[in-house]
């Protein structure tokens, strides 16, 4: 009988926890300072909206566990998972799973006439254009992930600043430009897991080495993406200045997996790319603060 941690760990709740970080930091990096703090409308509004985005990925994460239970079986990362190892069956995950998403439109819809647009825009590319349908046929599934990603940093711009403007759009996109990087990142590392699943993965099909030179390449576009907003005048001096830090870093690590390639500097590129847009809205949101 599948235990609450077996649930717990089913939703994934490293990832649901960075999503919510996105929404929240782009909250907050759009500018809306600390005034919901003080408006106890606001603040009630902040806790549903961060409600909706946590329910509705841990669902989305759910359903995605269900879906990929069989290639799971065949990879060493992720065969200990609830539905591979038998401890939580098919129908439960899948009930749980819509459960929670099902939570999540019901309140969005009571919320905020944005809101059931964007989810729906984010549910349907990570289950139904990554996950149902490129994941196992396409090497560039990934790109399907990119809607999914943007979406909770667009809902947390609209929610701080009341609208979408480019300044919040263009900050969406820069996470869809990361998205792909770390994706690939991860399977530079777990490589013989997609190969060995039938998962068409990018380093399974053209080899890790291949691969490496490619995710130099999005590094820098990444790189130039993320300082592009610090030149069109959307952030200031503390995103730039801790920007030029960790594209540093990034662009020297991605170089040294292509010059010294390695498992080691594999995994550390994975691990760096990890929180890369974390510490970019991070740095966002203390340059609105700061400035």
């Amino acid at each position: 009988m599948a235990s609450l941690s077996d649930y717990w760990r089913l939703g994934k709740p490293k990832v649901t926890l960075a999503i919510f970080l996105l929404f929240f930091l782009a909250v907050l990096a759009s500018g809306a300072g600390g005034s919901w703090l003080s408006n106890i409308d606001r603040l009630w509004k902040l806790v549903l909206s961060s409600t909706i985005v946590v329910t509705s990925v841990a669902g989305s994460n759910s359903l995605n566990n269900r879906l990929d239970f069989d290639v799971d079986k065949l990879m060493g990362r992720t065969r200990d998972r609830g539905i591979p190892s038998g401890r939580i069956s098919t129908k439960a995950a899948q009930c749980f799973g819509l459960t929670l998403i099902f939570l999540s439109l019901v309140l969005a819809l009571a919320s905020n006439y944005y809101f059931p647009l964007l989810l729906v825009v984010g549910l349907s590319s990570y289950l139904m254009v990554y996950t149902f349908t490129l994941k196992r046929h396409s090497i560039l599934s990934v790109l399907g992930t990119c809607p999914a990603v943007a979406s909770p940093v667009w809902i947390g711009w609209i929610f701080g600043r009341g609208y979408l403007d480019w300044a919040g759009f263009l900050t969406g996109v820069l996470v869809m430009v990361w998205g792909p990087l770390h994706l690939w990142s991860l399977a530079t590392v777990f490589h013989e897991d997609y190969r060995r699943a039938g998962i068409p993965m990018l380093p399974a099909i053209v080899g890790v080495a291949r691969s490496c030179r490619y995710l130099v390449a999005l590094a820098v576009i990444l790189s130039t993406a993320s300082l592009s907003l610090y030149f069109l005048g959307y952030y200031g001096a503390t995103y730039f200045e801790g920007m030029i830090l960790l594209n540093s870093l990034l662009l020297a690590v991605a170089v040294v997996t292509v010059v010294r390639p390695s498992g080691r500097w594999n995994w550390i590129m994975y691990k760096i790319s990890a929180p890369y847009m974390i510490l970019a809205l991070l740095f966002a949101a203390a340059d609105r603060v700061i400035g």
